[in-house]
């Protein structure tokens, strides 16, 4: 082949080499689908094995939000918000309900809801970091939202915290599509989102001021043009969001009932300890407990977790050491890009998160509840970090962009094995998670329900009525108003009732079921009623999770 044969056939060798993967393949959507369908499969494995142990047993808010699922089934309307768990939002008790329609009155029914929220959490998290910034932030954030302990923990339970991020991160995508596209339509549809949060988490309202401070700051910095244009998206926006929230908003303003009163009975003003100081004047006692407060909340976010026998959180820090220095960090960068770069999104995190940090530091307990709106902002400034400093060095040696590459996987990886094995050590050993699900009286409840129909069970227990909802929850088919359950205990026994068990029912099978310290009468029940059958519930902490007798009819 001649100099000049070759030189003319090297073009066409050159654009065969380049067909070897069809363009689908290298687009950059393709890519990030790729990606987030990945990383949506790991989340939802994480947050999905074993789910009905894992925490072990339930808690009664929990099966208050699988009991709501049941009544909007009956066709009892709950909208927009249910008194169960001492009041909050109905969104997700709606969002519930199909699956206890199909799983029934099971512990997955209620918390694999949760489990798909935060899967959606992470995808969203990706479409909006990608908006918000770019595609590296993007994939490295929502590998962090993927893997974060302190989301696993709520994602695998049937708490409704888990619509807290959710529908932040729902907002933010949609606001970052409509201030990019500037056309009203798109305003249209980022206004309802942001209004529609409103009915996943009664913690939402702080996050979308927050989010109105941004689209404010965004407009003072990035001066977008047309001006009149741009204002009235702004305004479509607004109405669009207030008009969303007009059926939430008796609930918004009352005292009596809703967002308003719940703040006010777990207010830190609303202590014993606070109103005796403001009786007597005073102030720094009162000071004083706002900063054990703040104090308490820093130590269980950051450092070695305090505890919560409200949900049974709190037993390691919600976050890891690794997140937290990184994050910090990435708060400074944060503000130097928004100045470098004139971008608004970069303050998000630090406009935003004092927002959401008023209702934990103005509430007493429940900090890593009340704090999970925190979590997309923490993460976001770790991301903006990471991505950051990951395309600088790739910029600067092109050739070590591989081994880059492979020290961002690893660190990913590294974060993701912590995280997930702080999530797995913790919940069914430590003895405030045994305290919170209460796997005696889950167990218990199963098995009242296995019982026949025909069968009147008498229950006692010092913590837990018969009626408490976790057995409400697990025991569908029976209840104390149609006479098949009965509570015998000297603690919850109804007025009229005689506790113990002497006047028994016996034209019937009668079922004797002991939780917790009524456990001990079970010899000298056998010995009363010999004609008993004596069961032992599974082992728990090395005992029987309850005892039953069962007696014959007569």
């Amino acid at each position: 082949m001649s100099a000049q044969q070759t030189i003319e056939a090297a073009p066409a060798r050159t654009r065969v080499a380049n067909r070897t993967l069809p363009a689908w393949l290298t687009s950059a959507w393709a890519i990030d689908l790729a990606f987030v369908t990945a990383i949506a499969v790991v989340a939802l494995v994480v947050r999905t094995y074993d789910l009905a142990n894992y925490p072990y047993g339930i808690h009664g808010d929990e099966a208050s939000t699988g009991l709501d699922g049941r009544k909007i089934l009956d066709g009892v309307d709950l909208w927009p918000y249910t008194a169960a768990a001492l009041g909050q939002p109905s969104g997700p008790m709606y969002w519930t309900t199909p699956f206890v329609a199909v799983m029934g009155s099971t512990i997955a029914a209620v918390r694999l809801p949760m489990a798909l929220l935060g899967v959606g959490t992470v995808v969203l998290g990706f479409f909006a970091l990608r908006e918000l910034f770019d595609r590296p932030t993007a994939y490295i954030g929502a590998v962090l939202i993927a893997f974060s302990s302190w989301l696993i923990f709520y994602n695998r339970t049937g708490y409704t915290a888990s619509a807290m991020p959710f529908t932040e991160f729902a907002s933010l995508l949609a606001v970052a599509l409509a201030l990019k596209h500037r056309w009203w339509p798109w305003s249209v549809a980022a206004g309802f989102v942001v209004g529609a949060g409103i009915y996943g988490y009664y913690s939402y309202p702080l996050f979308a001021l927050g989010l109105g401070v941004f689209v404010l700051v965004h407009w003072a910095i990035e001066r977008p043009r047309p001006a009149i244009v741009h204002a009235r998206n702004v305004l479509v926006m607004g109405l669009m969001a207030l008009l969303t929230i007009q059926s939430m908003w008796p609930y918004i303003t009352s005292d009596a009932v809703g967002y308003q009163h719940d703040r006010i009975v777990f207010a830190v003003s609303n202590t014993p300890e606070y109103k005796a100081a403001d009786e007597a004047g005073d102030t720094g006692a009162k000071v004083d407990l706002y900063w054990e407060n703040a104090t308490n909340l820093s130590r269980t976010l950051l450092t070695e977790g305090i505890p919560d026998a409200s949900d049974g959180s709190g037993t390691t820090a919600a976050l890891d050491t690794v997140t937290v220095v990184i994050a910090g960090a990435g708060l400074g960068v944060c503000v130097l890009l928004a100045i470098r770069r004139r971008r608004a999104a970069y303050l998000l995190p630090l406009i935003i998160m004092p927002f959401v940090l008023f209702g934990p530091l103005w509430s007493q307990g429940g900090y890593h509840r009340r704090s999970l709106g925190l979590l997309p902002f923490i993460l976001m400034a770790a991301a903006v970090l990471l991505g950051y400093v990951w395309q600088s060095l790739a910029e600067q040696r092109p050739s070590q962009r591989g081994i880059l590459t492979a020290l961002v996987i690893t660190l990913l990886a590294g974060y993701g094995a912590i995280n997930v094995e702080r999530y797995f050590d913790a919940p069914r050993d430590q003895p405030v998670s045994r305290f919170v699900y209460s796997p005696e009286l889950t167990h218990a409840a199963n098995f009242i329900k296995d019982e026949p129909d025909d069968a009147k069970i008498y229950f006692a227990s010092e913590r837990w009525s018969i009626n408490y909802e976790t057995v409400q929850y697990l025991v569908p088919d029976k209840s104390s108003a149609d006479g098949d359950l009965e509570d015998r205990s000297e603690q919850f026994a109804r007025e009229g009732t005689r506790a113990g068990f002497e006047d028994l029912d016996r034209s019937r099978t009668a079922v004797i079921v002991l939780v917790g310290s009524y456990r001990e009468q079970a010899n000298a029940l056998a010995a009363r009623y010999p004609e008993a059958e004596v069961l032992d519930g599974p082992l728990a902490d090395g005992q029987p999770s309850f005892v039953a007798l069962r007696l014959p009819p007569q």
